[in-house]
């Protein structure tokens, strides 16, 4: 689910991911996620604030729209849920009053606030990453990255992770640990690139960062 992931992204990116650190969400930056960025965002404005054609009023009323929309408190009710219940975080309390995830269903202002924190049980990110061959996956603290065995993202794992952090790799290495030899055409660079930034974006929607560091023809470990 889209949104569940944007939302954790949303609450991670918020301070430190401890158990003693309480996260602060508006309605406001809830909304700009839910409907993808597209009301929530800053406007230009000219000198003596005189705003360009779309004012900030026009855009409180966007937002207040949102909120008013049943199915965007349902799905903030039904992610908050399924993170708890997953032991990502702990529900606490909204505006410092109510204590239910279910009273979200009476907001109805951009600045109403969402008080939660991180679980002993959620899944931490520390040390080093490592690659596992079997069963293929990468392995950053508590969390569990998994990589389809014998695929051009298991081979780029296999030859990156066997170098040092910051060491740059070609292109080619990596392209004949995929085919086993050296029989591939100059232009097959993108197939390479390609299979580090599905790598990359696996590893990016569980912790936040990037693995590995990419130009078109050569890469690196970035931890």
């Amino acid at each position: 689910m889209d949104y569940l992931k944007s939302l954790l992204e949303l609450i991670k990116s918020k301070g430190e991911i401890s158990e003693d650190n309480i996260i602060i969400l508006s309605l406001e930056e809830i909304v700009s996620i839910w409907n993808r960025g597209d009301v929530v965002k800053s406007y230009p404005y000219k000198q003596h604030h005189i705003y360009t054609s779309d004012t900030m009023i026009e855009q409180n009323q966007k937002i207040k729209k949102i909120i008013d929309n049943t199915d965007f408190l349902k799905d903030v009710i039904s992610c908050l849920e399924k993170l708890e219940e997953d032991g990502e975080i702990k529900f606490l309390s909204i505006n410092n009053e109510k204590k239910l995830i279910k009273d979200i269903n009476y907001l109805n202002s951009p600045e109403d606030k969402i008080y939660l924190k991180f679980t002993k049980t959620a899944k931490r990110m520390y040390g080093s990453p490592k690659f596992i061959e079997n069963p293929p996956q990468i392995i950053w603290g508590d969390i569990k990255i998994p990589i389809p065995h014998g695929s051009r993202q298991f081979c780029v794992c296999r030859v990156l992770f066997n170098k040092k952090i910051d060491e740059i790799v070609s292109w080619d290495e990596i392209m004949e640990e995929i085919i086993g030899g050296e029989d591939f055409k100059k232009n097959d660079w993108r197939t390479v690139y390609d299979a580090v930034c599905a790598v990359n974006k696996k590893v990016k929607e569980k912790t936040g960062k990037n693995i590995f560091r990419t130009s078109r023809k050569s890469f690196s470990r970035t931890a």
